[in-house]
């Protein structure tokens, strides 16, 4: 089919849209691809609108819509029709199409990044800025409302940028151009929970101790283990070390010692998580639990330097915490909408049993500073 023919489908009204059902459009495309002229006609009539569709949110210009509407329709003829080949009916044809499209044009794009690089990045932006912007709120739904999913969007486009597009380059053509640019976007937000929650490692002084105390040391300072000598030991055997129980109580001891701050030292105790997203959480609910009546808030307004010595008390008890226990106060509190348990799960590369054992720890936890808080606003007011 000429582009002169292409030219007058395209200005011509376009007609039904699709809407038969999937059986129907299988059987289409099957008459297209066995070389059926008047199916190919029916179809060009009902799959250009979404096709321009596509096309619109990406060029701006009329001009170049028809031009790139010329070369859509040129892909999907070549080779016998050979990317429609691939519909099965699973999904309506509309959408078939507009994801075929949306993989053509991109796929434009990065060749367009090398000839032109400032009008191929525009281009770039209009397809995937929904699909940046998705995968920074689905990874970090726990800064939702705080203004830094735009700066990790800017984040992202600037690892795509950096280097003349290094990244976007190594493309080779083979497969889909959309999946390789989703799993370089993947990879960049990866790094940046790594660089936001540190790896949990051992301590210099633990790494020193024999492997019975290492593991004991990962169990209380990574688990949550209670550091008592009997539930360590049922906690190990469940992870298949079987030591005995006197030879746990002794290294629980060794441990202990190297996890105790001495005097003048700083505290032994690594800390892998900063505090600073979920204190200001925990000083709200504690202060909305606390408080029933306006009288009450003003009241805590007179009182900011019990508050701030309040708040101290917390960061110290927030330190006892293990590297889990904060990272899940962090999801907990950093969002603005639940979160489910299994989302939690994949947040912290976890079990949702380990999530539900969270909760409990972190509930009796916070549940004491509750008290605490209440009984110090009370002698607070006795004054």
């Amino acid at each position: 089919m000429g582009d002169d023919t292409l030219t007058k489908f395209f200005l011509a009204p376009p007609g039904a849209s699709m809407g038969g059902d999937p059986a129907s459009e299988q059987a289409l495309v099957a008459r297209i691809c066995a070389g059926d002229q008047a199916a190919a006609a029916e179809f060009l009539r009902l799959a250009i609108p979404p096709i321009t569709l596509v096309i619109e949110k990406i060029e701006k210009d009329q001009a170049e819509q028809k031009a790139v509407l010329l070369f859509v329709l040129a892909k999907l003829k070549e080779d016998g029709y050979r990317r429609l080949r691939a519909f099965k009916g699973r999904a309506r044809l509309a959408t078939f199409l507009k994801l075929t499209v949306r993989e053509l044009l991109a796929q434009r794009v990065a060749a367009r990044l090398k000839d032109d690089p400032n009008a191929g990045w525009v281009r770039f932006k209009r397809i995937f800025d929904q699909d940046i912007r998705s995968a920074v709120a689905r990874r970090f739904p726990f800064d939702s409302g705080s203004g830094r999913w735009e700066d990790l969007y800017q984040d992202i486009c600037e690892k795509l940028i950096e280097d003349n597009f290094r990244r976007l380059h190594k493309y080779s053509g083979e497969g889909s151009f959309v999946g390789f640019t989703l799993e370089i976007v993947e990879n960049l937000l990866t790094d940046i929970m790594r660089r936001d929650v540190p790896r949990q490692r051992l301590p210099a002084a633990v790494q020193r101790l024999p492997q019975l105390e290492q593991d004991i040391y990962k169990a209380i300072a990574w688990k949550g283990c209670a550091p008592e000598a009997a539930r360590l030991a049922e906690f190990l055997r469940s992870r298949d070390v079987d030591p005995e129980p006197d030879a746990v109580g002794e290294a629980l001891s060794r441990v202990m010692e190297v996890m105790t701050p001495r005097k003048g030292d700083g505290g032994a105790r690594p800390k892998t998580v900063s505090l600073d997203a979920i204190l200001g959480g925990v000083e709200e609910k504690l202060k909305d639990d606390a408080s029933n009546t306006p009288e009450e808030d003003l009241l805590l307004a007179e009182e900011e330097r019990e508050r701030e010595s309040l708040i101290a008390t917390v960061r110290r008890s927030a330190a006892s915490l293990s590297a889990e226990e904060k990272l899940y106060l962090q999801v907990v509190f950093g969002s603005s909408e639940k979160i489910a348990r299994r989302e939690i799960a994949q947040l912290l590369g976890c079990s949702v049993t380990d999530v539900d054992r969270l909760k409990q720890k972190t509930q009796r936890w916070f549940a004491t500073l509750r008290q605490n808080f209440q009984d110090h606003h009370g002698r607070a007011r006795e004054m």
